[in-house]
């Protein structure tokens, strides 16, 4: 048999990327874990890395594109360690079928022949098989010899063959030492002891649960160790090594039964499914707290025993440990339960996903919508003598609807001013060398600047210099230097940044614009996807409608434009 197995590592123990230059474009490089990287060849001055291109040079791109690229290398890690366990896993269920087939044979159980041991078989054939064994090995512990019987023969049989006698004649001697053993030949004493081996009877437990689910009946339930538990008996019988060597390498439960399934036995797989699907660290971090919060108070639950009740409890516990907790916080955490359950509905763990279709508006703090500035509030904040590079990213925040992090992400790639005689406009949408990060589909469009915003000289790379996060977002660093101030010029705990959106909102429908054209220029439409023209908001008609507004601002002359 093989050596031990390693223990499979998860994305969690496998390092975090780096970018580095490689023949002038920056690549993602993961450094092979030590334990794996026989199975990548590495070493004797082979690489130790893995890596992918972002296929540009740009950082601030190649950052955005670099946990998505870590993620495919971290799948071939998986894959790798797959494969390397799948030979061991044939060797060891070879095992557990060639002990079954000759103990089918040994006892002449219906007449020798083995039923097909798979998922098609019946199961009530296999059930009888498992539990006719089973019955076989509680025979022969019934008969067992003493402890002390069984320690004089082996006492005996390491006395003999010490001495030098043949092993076969040691055997006997051994045999003498123990007296009667029972109803059983001693070869069948053997193959009953690896039948009861956590090994053997974790092979019988998943092939059971397995044609259960596989011919619609009810799913077996076994609890706790997968053996017969007979620890000073289970190696008496057996050729020498040949179970201690089973039992090293072990063998694990594959299958487990829907009943008893509780959430810790699915979290790891969720949360690697997380990892695959969403690219925003802030996403995954918000649904994987979910699911350990609802543990924290709810308790480690069968996911059979999460009922709709269930969802009540979890909103109403989290009140009552925070009083203040707002109802969009609740409404994140049941979200993050639910997705949890519904990936427990498409593996087939649970039939339905209690969390669908509840409601807990009623729980938690109502949210509070931000307020607009007003005059004399934009007369404050662009009468201060901001930073150039603040003072640019206000002035198109507020005259486009843009969210701080939105503009200040944003590149020079993503500005045209030829396609449209006399309208300049920032997209929004991702290109095919960047990918650009926005709150939702609605926020992905086309937005035509106001006539009176001023521009720096067209360059190249980012309009600013603020730091973007793993999350593709500006919003932190750009807020730590804006919001202070913002804070002192404009004082309200409901006005922000974002309600610069709010008070071009309601400009806009003050100049007239309707209510479907305000809502596409300030990204609470459809979004855009591709084209000139979508569905009668047209980048005219939007520059259109923007230029109805008069932002004296935009016309100070009192800053200098960053370069």
């Amino acid at each position: 048999m093989h050596t031990p197995a390693q223990k499979i590592l998860s994305w969690e123990d496998y390092p975090e990327p780096r970018l580095v230059l490689v023949r002038g474009k920056l690549v993602v490089e993961v450094s092979i874990p030590r334990p794996i990287r026989h199975l990548f060849g590495s070493g004797n001055g082979k690489t130790n890395n893995r890596r992918l291109t972002t296929g540009t040079t740009d950082q601030s791109v190649a950052k955005r594109k670099m946990w998505a690229l870590a993620h495919e290398i971290y799948k071939q890690f998986d894959a790798a360690q797959l494969d390397a366990q799948q030979g061991l896993r044939d060797e060891v269920d070879g095992f557990a079928l060639d002990t079954i087939s000759a103990l089918v044979k040994s006892f002449k159980y219906n007449r020798g022949e083995a039923p097909e041991l798979n998922t098609t078989t019946p199961y009530a054939e296999l059930r009888k098989l498992k539990d006719t064994l089973d019955s076989y090995f509680q025979m022969m512990v019934d008969q067992a010899p003493p402890i002390e019987a069984v320690s004089a023969s082996l006492t005996a049989m390491n006395e003999a063959l010490q001495s030098g006698i043949a092993p076969v004649k040691a055997r006997e001697k051994m045999l003498a030492a123990l007296g009667d053993t029972g109803s059983f030949t001693m070869e069948q004493n053997a193959l009953l002891s690896k039948n009861s081996s956590s090994i053997i009877q974790s092979y019988w437990e998943d092939l059971l649960i397995t044609a259960a689910r596989d011919q619609g009946i009810e799913v077996p339930v076994f609890e706790g160790r997968s053996s017969l538990g007979i620890a000073e008996y289970e190696g008496m019988y057996l050729p020498e090594g040949v179970l201690a060597e089973a039992n090293e390498v072990g063998r694990p439960r594959r299958v487990k039964s829907n009943e008893t399934m509780r959430i810790s036995d699915v979290k790891a797989d969720y949360f690697i499914t997380l990892e695959a699907n969403y690219d925003k660290l802030n996403t995954r971090r918000k649904w994987t707290r979910a699911v350990d919060l609802f543990v924290e108070m709810m308790g480690d639950l069968p996911l059979r025993k999460i009922k709709p009740v269930t969802c009540y409890q979890f909103a109403q516990k989290q009140v009552d440990v925070t009083p203040t907790i707002s109802n969009a916080t609740v409404t994140n955490y049941h979200t993050g339960m639910s997705l949890l359950l519904k990936y427990c509905v498409r593996k087939g763990y649970v039939d339905v996903n209690p969390f669908l279709g509840v409601d807990v508006k009623e729980y938690g703090k109502s949210k509070q919508s931000w307020l607009p500035f007003s005059t004399s509030d934009l007369d404050s904040i662009f009468s201060y003598e901001w930073p150039p590079q603040e003072r640019l990213l206000l002035n198109i925040i507020s005259s486009t609807g843009m969210r701080a992090t939105e503009a200040g992400s944003l590149t020079w790639d993503r500005f045209n001013d030829t396609d449209y005689e006399g309208v300049r406009y920032f997209s929004l949408i991702d290109t095919e060398n960047e990918d650009v990060s926005v709150k939702n589909a609605g926020s992905a469009r086309h937005v035509p600047l106001h006539p009176d915003l001023v521009l720096p000289e067209k360059g190249e790379g980012r309009l600013f210099n603020y730091t973007i996060d793993d999350n593709g977002l500006c919003s932190s660093s750009a807020g730590h230097i804006i919001n202070p101030v913002l804070n002192r010029l404009a004082p309200h705990k409901r006005k922000s940044t974002h309600s610069f959106r709010r008070t071009l909102k309601v400009m806009l429908r003050d100049a007239g614009v309707s209510k479907k054209i305000n809502d596409i220029y300030t990204g609470h439409g459809s979004g855009d996807v591709s084209g000139k023209s979508y569905g009668g908001a047209s980048i005219r008609t939007r520059f259109d409608a923007i230029s109805k507004l008069d932002l004296p601002w935009l016309k100070s002359p009192t800053f200098i434009l960053i370069s």
